[in-house]
């Protein structure tokens, strides 16, 4: 997909701040694109428009730079800028899941690609955030043939219904959230009686679309509690405990799943009343982060100020004009502990995957991996877990665990 011709100049102005001595032979990108599938054995490119029909344009939000090394690539590092997109993603599946293909890599990971540089020197360029969170919309595809001719394919479907933070008026608009627990719990039931365990057995029920919303069945201090299913990157969520080694199997066995297309439910987040976001399902973070993933859908309860006191956003609070506190960054730290690090390295080398460079910044920034001592899981996590135990538990009240 090409991009517009501000990004693309964005880009350009990127590649040439690299020094002519630091760029592999094949120098620096001339047409910075997004690659939506890979590998197509077919050139026909009616059929791919025809499976894209009704498909509207797609919102991509830019992220840092990062590198393929040259042991993936051949062509030296290949300096990139990451792109985040659900629905990039979803086309990714919907093409591969329609046509045959060859992968040259187990995860699809959006970027579009600034230089090749000399191996070794990626690091030294990986990490540039000038153009993180730049939102743009990509309005067609080009189909490459084999022969070199390209045909362009338009998707003029009518555009979904963005995320946002303004929830419906209309309660039957929102799913349930005891109907939505049930219809989990439902897929791991057997005709016989028993019940399959969710740690060696994937989940299989069907996702709602990104932007749904859900609602409590029971009502609060303050009304009925509701959630907001969105893509939130990996690196930008608080953990409130270590996975433990125990369950460091787990984590790879659940990356395996991803990497083989298997969708996870979504983890669920709360905003801390310092704005930071924070899960207690440490062990689907860990293996998106395991299995090369950028993004993780989540269900996101967000915290509002009744008078002072932080407290869920309910549907009523929402209704009579009460808006959530604003989402701040996660800080750094408390997004990934040392145990954990050393376990994302070890199973992501075993995978094959390339980790997103955020998370590799932030634990080898703490020496993980070069030292054997430190803070424990439990030192370390103890506090944070039990303020968020506290700061979630009956769903109604928040509590300082920023």
């Amino acid at each position: 997909m090409d991009l517009p011709a501000e990004t693309e100049k964005q880009i350009h102005a990127l590649a040439k701040s690299i020094p002519d001595e630091d760029l592999a032979p094949n120098g620096r990108e001339t047409k910075p694109h997004v690659t939506v599938k890979y590998g197509l054995h077919g050139n026909d490119p009616q059929a791919v428009a025809d499976l894209l029909a009704g498909e509207p344009p797609l919102t991509v939000t830019l992220g840092a730079t990062s590198f393929f090394p040259n042991g993936e690539s051949g062509s030296g590092d290949v300096l990139k800028v990451d792109v985040h997109s659900p629905d990039l993603e979803r086309l990714n599946r919907k093409i591969a899941d329609a046509f045959p293909h060859t992968d040259t890599h187990p995860v699809y990971q959006p970027h579009a690609t600034v230089a090749f540089l000399r191996p070794g020197l990626g690091q030294k360029y990986e990490g540039d955030d000038s153009l993180a969170g730049h939102t743009i919309v990509l309005d067609k595809l080009t189909f490459s043939s084999d022969d070199g001719t390209t045909t362009q394919i338009p998707l003029g479907g009518a555009r979904r219904a963005a995320a946002s933070n303004a929830p419906p008026s209309d309660v039957a608009a929102y799913i349930s959230a005891p109907d939505y627990a049930k219809a989990l719990r439902a897929t791991y039931q057997q005709p016989d009686g028993t019940v399959l365990s969710s740690r060696d057995h994937p989940q299989t029920a069907a996702i709602p679309p990104i932007g749904t919303w859900r609602i409590a069945g029971d009502h609060g201090q303050n009304g009925r509690e509701i959630e907001q299913l969105v893509a939130l990157p990996v690196d930008n969520i608080e953990i409130s405990e270590d996975t433990g080694t125990q369950k460091h199997p787990d984590v790879k066995r659940y990356a395996e799943w991803l990497i083989a297309g298997r969708a996870a439910p979504p983890i669920d987040v709360v905003q801390t009343d310092k704005g930071t976001l924070k899960t207690l399902d440490h062990r689907r973070l860990l293996a998106a982060k395991a299995a090369g993933q950028t993004t993780i859908n989540a269900w996101v309860s967000r915290t509002a100020l009744v008078g002072v006191h932080p407290r869920g956003w309910t549907y009523e609070l929402a209704q009579s004009g009460v808006q959530p506190i604003s989402i701040e960054p996660a800080k750094p730290e408390n997004t990934i502990f040392v145990d954990d690090a050393k376990a994302l390295e070890k199973i992501g080398a075993e995978l094959g995957t390339k980790l997103s460079p955020t998370t590799v910044q932030v634990y080898r920034g703490r020496q993980v991996g070069s030292v054997d001592s430190g803070p424990t899981w439990w030192t370390e996590s103890k506090p944070l877990a039990q303020d968020f135990a506290a700061s979630v538990r009956g769903g109604k009240k928040r509590k300082a665990v920023g």
